[in-house]
């Protein structure tokens, strides 16, 4: 897994974790540091091979995500005048998107081998546009600011599309203040975005606002002061778009649904400085966090309604944090000591199937040896037995050999028991001499017998 966060020094960082648990170290950086050179927003080229950040001095750059090139592979300029900053930033397969904090829009073609980086096609928002956010097939922007409610742009027309209505005056019938903090579009929903506000004396309290372009130009909901009387300065939405992510500026997060009217579902908490910038991660149930406070932390989305939701990992990166990417690689393991131990464990023999494969081999020449005695006594009882019975019919042999004959015709009727390692019991002579042994041991002896055989010890008991 890999996180791509940028700084208010002008470094962009790509954060390698090697697992939830883990604190994560820094793989490769880019930029140089300049003082008032901080990163504004970064996100992906035409695919994620490529990495880009918009500085505050209005530069636009594109780099290799593996580190190849130390260069950047594109270099563009967003506005002529310096120090306006980069508001938002976005790319797609054909074209690079970039706004400033005055409102200006700048669009470049995305250099390939038949088109050539070219001057970019501008247009105006105009006013203050400290917020902008785009979206994801790179025709709409929508943006907004302190004294400027928000408002959605279609990129291909250089036209204003939508611009909301302020919401209704509050119970001293006085406007309350318009402070646009973040902005983001809903996932696939191209005609609904969230904004949340600031704070301005207890008459607006930091809220997450909820708009429909198609439907009306106020907010369908509301959710006022989700995390107390404090400003809001970030915000993201999960996969589905079911759930908003609002940060403060006191370093906490807010979960809100958005099927339940932004009802505050969650929250996170850890950060000691503002939020500035929130990611879900593409595929995994992953939440991050760039603070103020230099750290980035990752929350896990298990869908609960718990007050509060632990974190998984968090890591230390030095400078002040304002920008921050997932990318969609999985998380992969962690290598721990109990893992070594379990893979060298693995690798030894297994003693169970040692020994078992020890009894099966001794079952197989037991049963081989047994095999061939059974054999040979079948031919010698067939042969013993015919010679049996012709002495028999001449009237003559020998009583023992009759005997003989006469039990093995009876062990041959008797049923014979199969003792636990597969053979008869009536092949194996010392078996049968033992469970004889036994059997005589447990026989049963009548009452009668018992007090003719313990009379003699009681009156021997009496003459003594």
């Amino acid at each position: 897994m890999e996180l791509f966060t940028g700084d208010d020094t002008g470094l962009m960082k790509r954060v390698d974790l090697v697992g939830l648990g883990s604190t994560g170290h820094t793989a490769r950086r880019w930029g140089t540091q300049e003082y008032g050179g901080g990163v504004g927003s970064v996100c992906f080229g035409p695919s994620e091979e490529y990495i880009g950040m918009g500085l505050d001095t209005g530069a636009v750059k594109f780099w290799r995500a593996d580190g190849a090139d130390g260069e950047p592979v594109l270099a563009l300029t967003a506005h002529a005048q310096a120090r306006l900053g980069t508001s938002a930033l976005h790319a797609t397969a054909s074209r690079v998107i970039a706004s400033d904090r005055h409102g200006g829009v700048r669009v470049w073609p995305w250099p390939t081998e038949a088109v050539v980086a070219a001057e970019p096609a501008t247009f105006e928002m105009g006013g203050s546009t400290t917020a902008c956010a785009i979206e994801a097939a790179g025709t709409l922007i929508a943006g907004g600011g302190r004294d400027r409610d928000v408002a959605v742009w279609d990129i291909e027309q250089g036209a204003e599309a939508f611009k909301a209505r302020n919401v209704p005056h509050d119970n001293l019938d006085l406007s309350v203040p318009v402070w646009v903090s973040a902005v983001k579009f809903l996932p696939q929903q191209k005609k609904r975005l969230v904004v949340t506000t600031g704070f301005v004396d207890q008459r607006l309290r930091g809220e997450v606002r909820l708009y429909d372009v198609s439907a009306q130009r106020r907010p369908v909901a509301r959710a006022i002061a989700p995390l107390g009387d404090e400003a809001l300065s970030a915000v993201e939405c999960s996969l589905d778009g079911n759930s908003v992510f609002a940060g403060s500026v006191s370093g906490t997060i807010a979960r809100l649904d958005v099927r339940m009217n932004l009802k505050v579902m969650g929250r996170f908490k850890g950060a000691a400085g503002t939020i500035r910038a929130l990611s879900v991660h593409p595929s995994s149930p992953l939440l991050a966090s760039a603070s103020l406070d230099r750290h980035v932390r990752v929350y896990k989305l298990d869908g609960t309604a718990a007050r509060d939701t632990p974190r998984l990992c968090k890591i230390y990166l030095k400078q002040r944090l304002t920008a921050l990417i997932f990318s969609s690689a999985l998380p992969k393991k962690v290598a721990t000591d109990q893992d070594d131990v379990d893979a060298m464990l693995d690798e030894l023999p297994d003693a169970d199937a040692g020994q078992a494969r020890d009894v099966t081999t001794e079952g197989e020449e037991a049963d081989a040896d047994e095999s061939d005695e059974d054999h040979g006594m079948h031919e010698l009882d067939g042969g013993g037995m015919a010679n049996v019975n012709l002495d028999r019919a001449q009237g003559g042999g020998d009583s023992s050999s009759e005997e003989e004959a006469e039990g093995s015709q009876d062990d041959r009727r008797r049923p014979q028991r199969v003792d636990d390692t597969g053979g008869s019991a009536a092949h194996r002579p010392e078996k049968v001499k033992a469970a004889g042994k036994r059997a005589q041991s447990t026989k049963r002896v009548p009452m009668k017998q018992r007090k003719s055989a313990d009379k003699p010890s009681i009156q021997k008991k009496k003459r003594t």
